[in-house]
């Protein structure tokens, strides 16, 4: 299992707007610096286990509510380098590529029983 940190960076980001607290302040609360809060916050850097507790303590919430969504299961290694990938794509890259991989995917599909009769 890994982390997406661009998911926890935006809840965390969401939850401290909502209680109306600063970066700066934020920071100070947790024991940090302003420039890692911002770079947690988008997604570049992952807080350490005590940072997170810190962080949901400041927040008033769980660590699992801060993880909701985070949380990405990899199967066979490919799925996280596809995120990997993906996640500096804009919206319009990423609806692209996707249908590309899905018509990737059909052909793929459709000419297996053929690939195999060439054996």
């Amino acid at each position: 299992m890994a982390l997406n940190y661009q998911f926890l960076g935006r809840r965390i980001q969401q939850k401290r707007m909502e209680m109306k607290i600063s970066q700066l302040k934020f920071a100070e609360l947790i024991d940090t610096s302003s420039a890692f809060v911002s770079r947690m916050e988008r997604g570049e850097k992952g807080p350490s286990l005590e940072t997170l507790v810190l962080i949901a303590d400041v927040l008033d919430t769980s660590i699992d509510a801060l993880l909701t969504d985070s949380r990405v299961y990899v199967q066979n290694g490919y799925a996280a380098e596809l995120i990997e990938t993906m996640k500096d794509c804009s919206a319009y890259e990423r609806f692209v590529l996707l249908r590309c991989l899905k018509e990737m995917k059909r052909i793929l599909r459709e000419g297996e029983p053929i690939h195999k009769q060439d054996r």
